[in-house]
């Protein structure tokens, strides 16, 4: 694709907006047709003042990397004539002032399938409520658009009680946005049982930067365990406190397991406790 290019006014305008105005890359890669790639190349390059901003360079950097990725994801799939598929249930639950980018709004080019609920955001897994947005060239798969009518025309029972609320919570307050900020609960759920687990001997982690999952690590050779699913089997047994070994995800190794820290706080003291009472005696 032939690059356009941009005068310095439009440049200065973009980032000014972005710096002074505080709007996303989203909203005006939107209104301007600018990708955010090089938006965000154009802030980067330019004089940020200390206090303009609540971001961090590390969490420039890493928006940056992953629109990159993306692209790179699109421009494999624009040469092979793919279709996308992007589950994003989690889009709402991105935390450290890091920011969600649909992979569709970067190929508008590409017909792209995107889902999404309110059974994650919105904590109301009961009410079985999702979709799936069709974007991009939909002229490519008309048979399958068709296949999609017929198959929620003869197979699937709509949940009607549960549409009727689901324009009231996209446009309503976002109260998900409480709780992934400092003082939010699961901002400091997560910042607890990451802590948590990394004081426990022989346990590292990653701090998740979304949703509510975390995937420790085992120091395998401090325990001898070599079977995953024994180990998470024998914690049930010992602590009545289930865990998903990491074989339940195709991990390769024996040596991760994941928690849910979606739980209130009081809970996850009396699940970590457990586990590191469990560790400090168990060995394979």
């Amino acid at each position: 694709m032939k690059s356009r290019n941009y005068s310095e006014s439009e440049k200065f305008a973009a980032v000014e907006r972005f710096l002074v105005g505080g709007e996303s890359v989203a909203t005006i890669a939107a209104d301007t047709g600018i990708s955010r790639s090089t938006l965000y190349a154009w802030i980067k390059s330019a004089q940020i003042e200390p206090g303009m901003l609540e971001f961090t360079r590390k969490n420039f950097r890493m928006l940056e990397a992953k629109v990159k990725r993306l692209e790179g994801i699109v421009e494999i799939a624009r040469q092979h004539h793919l279709i996308i598929f992007s589950d994003e249930i989690y889009d709402r639950l991105v935390m450290d002032g890091l920011e969600h980018v649909s992979i569709a709004s970067l190929a508008p080019d590409l017909f792209c399938v995107t889902f999404s609920g309110l059974s994650k955001s919105h904590m109301i897994a009961g009410f079985r409520i999702g979709w799936m947005i069709l974007s991009g060239n939909k002229a490519i798969a008309k048979d399958y658009i068709e296949g999609l009518k017929m198959l929620s025309n003869m197979r699937l029972c709509s949940n009607v009680p549960a549409q009727s609320v689901v324009q009231t919570a996209l446009g309503g307050h976002q109260s998900v946005n409480d709780y992934i900020v400092p003082g939010g609960r699961i901002y400091e759920q997560r910042e607890y049982v990451y802590k948590a687990f990394c004081d426990i001997p022989g346990i590292t982690a990653v701090k998740p930067k979304a949703a509510f999952y975390m995937f420790p690590k085992i120091d395998t050779k401090k325990f001898n365990i070599t079977n995953d699913e024994k180990f998470a089997l024998d914690l049930l047994r010992d602590k009545k406190l289930l865990i998903v070994h990491g074989g339940g995800f195709n991990w390769g190794q024996p040596d991760h397991f994941r928690v849910v820290y979606l739980p209130r706080i009081e809970v996850l003291k009396d699940a970590v406790g457990k586990i590191t009472d469990f560790l400090s005696y168990y060995h394979q």
